[in-house]
């Protein structure tokens, strides 16, 4: 008798990793075919495609931890995760300890070497070593802010520092928004953006080289590979200055590294500033005395955020709105929440924003199938069926008018 449905877990297994984390997510949301025809038999598609995805989010839990504990050789690195880790969210990964570079590189390049694939394509995971760090060793620096856990972060402290982070913050907004040519308008963020632009172009100019050793790959491979050899090189700089035993401590050089090997890094935050906003304030629902620059970046960066997965969900064919809406309604909030944090006739406008986006919207994110039209997103101005356009471009003009008077306000001195 032949056998219609040869299948072992093997080839399930690389057949997913294959089609990447990310299409099988859009896949199963918008009830398409899951990933190749000979991987699914026949009838229960759907039921059949839920347990698959959460077998692969388990195998992604225990990939992460058997690599680190290959190549944890010293037991002083451990690592941590914020942020949700439903089956349908991404797996963000930070290590913490002086060896953190170095056990983060060794675990990614062992996955591609094996994979011939890398974590970020395939299991929609992203390791990090920056952002937050291990005050174990660490040098008593003005701008350590210590955390409770062992852990620590970055504050800035002087003017530099926060004139650094605003800079790195506007990068984030993509060059779509013209922002730049809008001086009548928008004249303070039109000068930070004409100031950040060339040093920008930089860093894009070293991530275009490619490593020889990775022509082997896809493209998108490649670019991967070489963001995670950027991010490994910049990290290994800013570790020998945080950490006792190494190089000098430079006030200025400090968060320009920290700032640079977060732009490397995959689907991060470009500033300490936003990090300590959403990932230890927000998600890791750590008590911080944080600065108004901090909120001031991290409602930059999300907007830019907001704006940039709208470009890449608009190349995608056949996404519902809903989805689209319900995926960028978290960047929204934490622009409105950031927002509410600083003061002005926005703030209290801005919060309550804030609240009804997370209690009335962001709940569905939980959902597997949710219905979108059940979904309250008049709160936001929009309407199911309808064009996402309308409703971005409104949300962007009004933060941007409302970031341009803070600008203005209260911090002209750092930007002149």
């Amino acid at each position: 008798m032949t056998d219609h449905c040869p299948i072992t877990f093997d080839q399930l297994f690389r057949d997913h990793l294959e089609f990447g984390w990310q299409r099988l997510k859009q896949s199963f949301k918008t009830d398409r075919r899951i990933a190749k025809m000979r991987v699914l038999p026949p009838g229960n598609r759907a039921t059949l495609s839920l347990r698959m995805v959460e077998l692969l989010t388990s195998a992604r839990t225990f990939l992460v931890e058997y690599l680190f504990q290959c190549y944890n050789r010293n037991r002083f690195t451990t690592y941590t995760a914020f942020g949700s880790t439903t089956i349908f969210s991404d797996y963000d990964i930070t290590l913490l300890g002086e060896n953190a570079p170095d056990v983060m590189w060794r675990m990614f390049t062992r996955f591609v070497a094996h994979y011939q694939n890398t974590l970020a394509s395939a299991f929609d995971t992203n390791l990090y070593c920056t952002g937050y760090f291990s005050s174990r060793n660490s040098r008593d620096i003005p701008e350590r802010l210590l955390l409770p856990g062992g852990m620590m972060a970055l504050q800035p402290q002087t003017m530099i520092q926060e004139r650094q982070c605003l800079l790195f913050a506007v990068m984030k907004l993509p060059p779509s928004l013209n922002v730049e040519n809008e001086s009548r308008r928008y004249p303070n963020l039109a000068r930070l953006l004409t100031r950040a632009r060339p040093f920008q172009a930089r860093l894009d100019a070293e991530l275009e080289w490619s490593n020889s050793s990775s022509k082997a790959y896809s493209l998108e491979t490649q670019t991967i590979i070489q963001r995670y050899a950027l991010y490994y090189k910049y990290a290994k700089r800013l570790y020998r200055m945080l950490y006792r035993g190494h190089r000098e401590y430079s006030t200025e050089e400090l968060f320009q590294l920290a700032c640079v090997s977060n732009y490397y890094a995959i689907e991060a935050y470009y500033t300490p500033c936003t990090v300590n906003v959403v990932v230890l304030e927000s998600q890791g629902k750590h008590k911080l005395a944080l600065k108004p620059i901090e909120y001031l970046c991290a409602a930059i960066e999300n907007l830019g955020d907001w704006n940039t997965h709208h470009l890449q969900y608009q190349q995608e064919r056949n996404l519902p709105g809903g989805l689209i809406m319900l995926s960028l309604s978290k960047y929204l909030f934490r622009v409105y929440s950031a927002l509410g944090q600083l003061p002005g006739k926005h703030a209290t406008a801005c919060r309550r924003q804030a609240i009804q986006i997370e209690r009335r919207i962001l709940v569905f994110k939980h959902e597997t199938q949710p219905n979108y039209a059940e979904i309250p997103f008049s709160l936001i101005g929009y309407r199911v069926g309808q064009s996402t356009h309308a409703c971005v471009r409104v949300h962007t003009h009004k933060v941007l008018g409302i970031l341009e008077t803070i600008l203005a306000r209260h911090v002209k001195k750092i930007i002149e």
